[in-house]
């Protein structure tokens, strides 16, 4: 199983690399499609995602990456505004203050 995961996850990088976007994509799909868990489908998904933004297809790259952001638990409004904004770079600084506080202390 691990062989063959990275097999095709690796080719369907190359192939994109090499912009053979409907084999890389087509590889992709193949590992979405078998892998067993969420981990082992992440390489497939950043392969769709450059895939799809190098052919300028914004709105598919940006539709995986929300669902594969979801499925990892992070949610994210569909229309952020100042609101969604502002409580995130307060929640930033509170990380960056609490990193810096553990840095200090050790």
């Amino acid at each position: 199983y691990e062989l063959c995961l990275d097999v095709h996850s690796f080719s369907a990088e190359i192939e994109n690399h090499c912009g053979n976007f409907a084999t890389s994509q087509g590889l992709a799909y193949t590992v979405l499609k078998n892998a067993h868990s969420l981990s082992d489908k992440v390489s497939a998904y950043i392969t769709l995602v450059a895939s799809f933004g190098v052919q300028g297809r914004f709105n598919e790259a940006v539709k995986v990456a929300f669902g594969v952001l979801r499925k990892l638990g992070e949610r994210l409004p569909r229309r952020p505004n100042m609101i969604h904004t502002i409580v995130e770079y307060i929640k930033v600084q509170r990380l960056l203050k609490s990193l810096n506080d553990d840095l200090t202390e050790h």
